[in-house]
């Protein structure tokens, strides 16, 4: 930890089941305080509270909660925390602050989507440098419940989606320049397999933020990924356990900048897609056979696709002649008796549609398929914040203005 840095600690829900608990998660802040320049605390509701509030508002208005009532009635979990945590810090003589929402010290602000907001970046930057960073100044500890936000017209209290105080630590520690963000939970870090479903599991050192929201995109429950976003690529997340010693210590490191802002791009290399028949074809072990036979040829693979009985390889074109991969393969699948026919189709290109913003742009593969309505689509895939879509070589500059004309984005 830098010496001289702010950092923003959070506080999951798994971790304050009982006053103890609570009383834990203070001496670790204490522990941390005199180690940096300033510190911030998140805190999401205590273990179990928001699933209990949220099943007492379905049942006591027969399912027929208005969202702005329910973000109001879930922020009351986060909100106790936040109270509970602040008289913890105060009874080991900290000097701390509590920041509520309906205060005029609130710092993160949103539009009016309850039940998923999305952070007004520029108003949450500007009343987190009038609010928190005065504080900071002070010695102070801010005090501040995860998972909410502020109707930035209506003032009325938002939540950011199921998980959302990872994203409002990651949001303040953006807006503070802080040098890390620290994600206390109940397991250690990351690790190389679900705990509960494999054995033998290890842990993780470090991740990258494309590895991280491939396993997010996947289901695994590392960090909310919308929190992901706000992450400055000069600021780590540090994901560790509530048990550590020291929590500013081991887990693990999610280094590495966000997605760039919803960008279309063209592939620089001419493809070819070759396309093999046959119902053993799509067995792993000759699957990784034509893949070797690929990269031996000196080919990029940039795309493939499978179906029950085919499989489809999307490749550069080797520097011998076009038709040299197709023979090469070919003769390897007649040999080892994997597939009934190979055919492909050369001079494609590859247009490459990317963004942190993809996931939350509505209508986003409407828009994009609807340029191709009028030429041939060789292939259309999707991998987490990443579309590929291939089409004829002598078409591609103008299926790249089409799609970036649809997405409104800059020529």
């Amino acid at each position: 930890m830098v010496k001289d840095s702010i950092v923003v600690v959070k506080f999951g829900g798994s971790c304050l089941g009982s006053g103890e608990a609570i009383g834990q998660a203070a001496d670790h802040i204490l522990n941390e305080l005199a180690q940096v320049k300033g510190l911030v605390v998140v805190v999401s509701a205590l273990n179990g509270m928001t699933d209990s509030l949220l099943s007492l508002a379905q049942s006591c208005t027969n399912g027929k909660v208005k969202l702005h009532e329910m973000d109001d009635i879930l922020a009351m979990g986060e909100r106790t925390s936040a109270r509970l945590m602040m008289s913890s810090l105060t009874s080991k003589n900290m000097d701390a602050a509590l920041i509520d929402p309906v205060s005029d010290s609130w710092p993160i602000y949103t539009n009016s989507r309850h039940g998923d907001a999305e952070p007004d970046m520029v108003e949450t930057q500007q009343a987190i440098q009038e609010h928190i960073l005065p504080l900071l100044a002070e010695n102070k500890v801010p005090v501040i419940p995860g998972f909410l936000g502020k109707d930035r017209i209506t003032d009325k209290i938002t939540t950011l989606g199921r998980g959302g105080a990872d994203t409002t630590a990651v949001i303040l520690g953006n807006c503070l320049n802080a040098s890390e963000v620290i994600l206390v939970k109940d397991v250690e870090g990351v690790f190389s397999g679900d705990p509960k479903k494999i054995h033998e599991t290890a842990l993780i050192e470090h991740l990258d933020v494309e590895e991280v929201m491939s396993l997010t995109s996947a289901g695994a429950k590392v960090i909310h990924n919308k929190a992901l976003r706000f992450k400055p690529k000069d600021m780590n997340i540090r994901i560790v356990g509530f048990s550590n010693g020291h929590i500013s210590e081991g887990g693990t490191i999610i280094s590495g900048a966000v997605f760039p802002d919803l960008h279309a791009s063209l592939f620089n290399q001419r493809l070819q897609m070759i396309t093999i028949i046959g119902k053993e074809v799509v067995k792993a072990k000759n699957i990784h056979l034509f893949i070797d036979e690929i990269q031996q040829m000196g080919c990029e693979l940039v795309g493939a696709s499978l179906e029950s009985g085919s499989v489809i390889f999307y490749a550069t074109i080797p520097e011998t002649d076009s038709g040299s991969l197709v023979e090469i393969l070919h003769k390897k699948m007649i040999e080892a008796k994997i597939g009934k026919a190979i055919t492909n189709h050369n001079d494609l290109a590859l247009i490459t549609i990317s963004g942190r913003d993809l996931e939350t742009t509505p209508g986003v593969i409407e828009r994009i398929s609807y340029p191709f309505t009028e030429m041939n689509l060789y292939g259309f895939l999707t991998i987490n914040s990443n579309i590929r879509v291939f089409v004829n070589w002598n078409e591609r500059e103008s299926a790249l203005k089409q799609v970036k004309e649809a997405l409104n984005l800059p020529n």
